[in-house]
């Protein structure tokens, strides 16, 4: 199995109490697996650093994990694992637990010191739910994961529990728990199973149990429990196993209810992410846009990806963006001539590696997304193109429409508008401008916005237009190019060396003193549109990030 580490001979006790972290860790490498999983992340306790808590999307509260014992010299090994839970605030498993146990998880700041349970044992005990044991079968390595709890943990208070003032909170012979602990608990061990099955690729043996008549507890006034006669529910061990560890719990051999596991069983072939086209002309704020969206997605669960073309021989942007082990930079120069091959193995890596649910292909600003439908075409079985989305810089768009018809294109190409900088103008202006768009672009949704900032409201859905522009308009463009670059035209629409766009790149000294880099900057000759790079200026501490547009 792969969740050994780098040194899978050696097994002692320790790695074993770490294996529920180590598997967890491995299948959370792709995020569809926390995705379908509902793994929402875990912590380990200060205290005990084998012991971890967790969140998952299928209950509001926390849970824990303890290792209890761990026995790595017998075969099969084996380890235990207690599993805890702390309810959420208004979680309704609350008005099932033990008086005492509830007002225990309701306290001030029970979240924050559950957070290290270990060393808060009255806490702890308040929250037990359950036990996981696993085995090893040497030297074959096939494991077994077993689960047991309570269906139904019941507590009956033969005095009753009465209330300050007169009456009661607990009837005498009433029931004061009815906890669905098994529930709880297989909750969080149908995750641990699947991210055994994701982290091994191995799928697991079909689930089997065992049940036993659990017995009922009666509180006494000193608040001592003692079994009594009555329905205390049933004790369930539920194995779920991969190889021929399935003959470590030979009493379990009734069939278990196998959805729950669904998810241990081999993934299906993923849903293809959506592609969205990030366009917009030269300092239009696209980078900027890009983390806000990058940053909403993600509040949704959902993984972004992103793949770069960038103008000229140095990536800048992919340094800008949060998040970079999601960011590929493609092979620098014109988009339509590097973008072909490029597009179809970015979205391999990405979708091996990380199973983004959308990934952005952000284009460099003088690329026309018009010259893009073969090539978008050709990637249909890896992704899903879901819209264009065009950036555009409300303080320059009038100059920039004059200087340029990518631009133009730019805009016809749009599934959406975003009008950034709309701080820079006034409202007669901005007015303007709008206008104009839905002038050359009736069908696209148009967003204003702020330094790439976007109304939340306004980005849900963003990735998902029904009917790309680029659907829409048809046909397909043929490439009529000489290799010199000096004659680069696409049936669709122009390119940036049709206009007289170059890049430049300018390696600087060690470090450059900060007015004259201003003033270079300032004195830039019209035909500059664009500079952007990392310099370390003399005094700073850090590197520096350099943005220029004409004017600002």
């Amino acid at each position: 199995m792969t969740i050994f580490g780098p040194d899978p001979a050696r097994l002692d006790a320790q790695t074993l109490e770490a294996l529920p972290a180590t598997w967890m860790t491995a299948a959370c490498l792709d995020a569809g697996f926390r995705r379908d999983a509902g793994w929402l992340g875990s912590a380990a306790c200060a205290s005990a650093p084998r012991a971890w808590t967790c969140r998952i999307a299928a209950r509001p509260g926390i849970y824990g994990v303890w290792p209890a014992e761990a026995e790595a010299a017998a075969d099969p090994a084996t380890a235990a694992f207690l599993l805890f839970y702390l309810p959420a605030p208004d979680d309704p498993i609350l008005d099932r637990m033990a008086l005492g146990a509830a007002i225990e998880a309701s306290r001030a700041g029970a979240a924050d010191a559950f957070r290290d349970f270990p060393a808060h044992p009255a806490l702890a005990a308040a929250c037990a739910i359950g036990e996981v044991r696993l085995a090893l079968v040497q030297p074959a390595r096939d494991l077994a994961l077993a689960l047991t709890a309570e269906t139904r943990r019941r507590i009956v208070v033969p005095e009753g529990i009465a209330r300050d003032g007169g009456g009661w909170l607990v009837p005498p012979g009433g029931i004061e728990e009815d906890l669905p602990a098994f529930d709880l608990a297989r909750d969080l061990f149908r995750v641990l199973a699947a991210g055994v099955a994701a982290a091994t690729e191995q799928t697991p043996n079909p689930p089997r149990r065992t049940t036993t008549p659990a017995l009922l507890r009666a509180r006494h006034p000193n608040g001592a429990l003692a079994p009594v006669s009555g329905d205390g529910g049933e004790s369930v061990t539920e194995v779920i196993a991969w190889g021929d560890a399935a003959a470590l719990w030979p009493e379990a051999r009734d069939p278990a209810d196998a959805a729950p596991y669904a998810l241990c069983a081999a993934r299906p072939a993923e849903h293809l992410p959506d592609l969205v086209v990030l366009s917009g002309f030269l300092g239009s704020g696209k980078t900027s846009f890009l983390n806000e969206f990058i940053e909403f997605e993600a509040a949704q669960h959902r993984l972004v990806a992103v793949i770069q073309n960038e103008l000229g021989e140095t990536g800048v942007d992919t340094h800008l963006l949060e998040g970079d082990r999601s960011v590929l930079t493609m092979d620098a120069g014109c988009v339509c001539c590097t973008l072909a091959g490029s597009l179809r193995a970015g979205l391999r890596r990405l979708s091996a590696g990380l199973s983004p649910e959308v990934v952005v292909l952000e284009t460099t600003g003088l690329a026309n997304p018009m010259n893009l439908r073969a090539e978008l075409a050709e990637v249909g079985d890896l992704a899903r193109l879901a819209a264009v989305v065009t950036v555009v810089d409300a303080a320059r768009f009038w100059p920039t429409l004059a200087a340029s018809e990518v631009a133009a294109q730019q805009l016809r190409a749009a599934d959406v508008v975003v009008l950034n900088k709309c701080d820079l103008v006034d409202p007669a202006a901005r007015a303007a401008v709008a206008a104009e768009i839905r002038h050359r672009n009736p069908q696209a949704r148009l967003i204003e916005a702020e330094h790439g900032r976007v109304p939340p409201a306004a980005l849900g859905g963003l990735s998902r237009a029904t009917a790309p522009a680029l659907e829409r308009t048809g046909g397909r463009h043929h490439h009529h190019h000489d290799h010199d670059h000096h004659h680069h035209r696409h049936a669709d629409g122009v390119t940036h060396l049709d206009e007289g766009f170059s890049a430049l790149r300018f390696d600087l000294a060690d470090t450059v003193d900060r007015d004259r880099l201003f003033a270079t900057l300032a004195a830039s000759p019209p035909g500059v549109f664009r500079i952007k790079g990392v310099a370390r200026i003399a005094g700073a501490p850090l590197p520096v990030v350099v943005q220029y547009v004409p004017g600002r």
